[in-house]
Order: structure tokens, then C-alpha cells, then sequence
């Protein structure tokens, strides 16, 4: 999902009227952009630079900006953006052999699957059914 977040939400300007924008923007993290025009960061939680983080471990992505108003610039301003792991569905893929009749074929259907979360030797394979396929 999308999620986003104010950066002026906690900025005050005396001088009312005046046009806030962000600058001397730290590098955004991977799945993280910044909507000049909302002034919000814009987490998109689905990119796959999420993927690697641990099923319930929590991870900070630190952005640091300065504001300016048109006239002066502070700096300083930071957001904090925490991300939790959640346990991501594994891709499997089809294979698909070819062998003469009265043939033997061993294979493993897991050599071109994978899952983020789970290291390759302990994908866990459940053959559903096996039957001839004949053309």
C-alpha cells in the first residue's frame, strides 16, 4: 500500500503567506519519493526494497531537509519513516521437461522459485498432483 506524510506538518512560519518548500533533500530511500507539489513524502510499501526486512523486525529510513520560506532557510528538519516486515508471498514458477517414452526424470520444482523471506534450500515443495500429460 501507500502511505504518506506531511513534511511541513510540524513547521510553523510567522510571516503568514509565505511558500514553504523542502530543500537540500538527503538521498530518498528506495520505495520512498517526495511530492513537491503535497509537500509529502510518498511511502509506497509494496516495492520490492521492502522485501528484504525480516517478518516483524521494524527498519527507520532517516530523510533530512532543510525549509525554505522565499526569504530564509532552516535547516534541520528530518523525517522519520518506519517500515515493518511482513512475511511476502514466494514466486514459483513452472518448469517444464521433455523425455522419451518408458523415461526417467528427477527434478527439483523449486530450482526457479523464491521467496524473499525464506533462504532457497528451505522453500518447501508440496506436489499436488501428478498425472501424464499427453499431447
Amino acid at each position: 500500500g501507500f502511505a504518506a506524510l506531511d513534511a511541513f506538518a510540524n513547521v510553523t512560519d510567522v510571516d503568514l503567506g509565505d511558500h514553504l518548500t523542502a530543500v537540500n533533500m538527503s538521498v530518498l530511500p528506495t520505495g520512498i519519493t517526495y511530492d513537491a507539489q503535497s509537500h509529502g513524502f510518498v511511502v509506497d510499501s509494496n516495492d520490492a526494497a521492502f522485501d528484504s526486512i525480516p517478518t516483524g523486525v521494524a527498519r527507520s529510513y532517516v530523510v533530512t531537509y532543510d525549509v525554505h520560506d522565499g526569504h530564509v532557510t532552516v535547516s534541520g528538519a528530518s523525517a522519520i519513516i518506519e517500515i515493518t516486515g511482513v512475511n511476502d508471498a514466494p514466486v514459483a514458477l513452472g518448469e517444464s521437461y521433455s523425455l522419451e517414452q518408458d523415461g526417467a526424470l528427477t527434478f527439483d520444482v523449486r530450482t526457479n522459485d523464491t521467496d524473499s523471506d525464506t533462504p532457497h534450500a528451505q522453500l518447501a515443495a508440496i506436489v499436488v498432483a501428478l498425472a501424464p500429460r499427453h499431447p
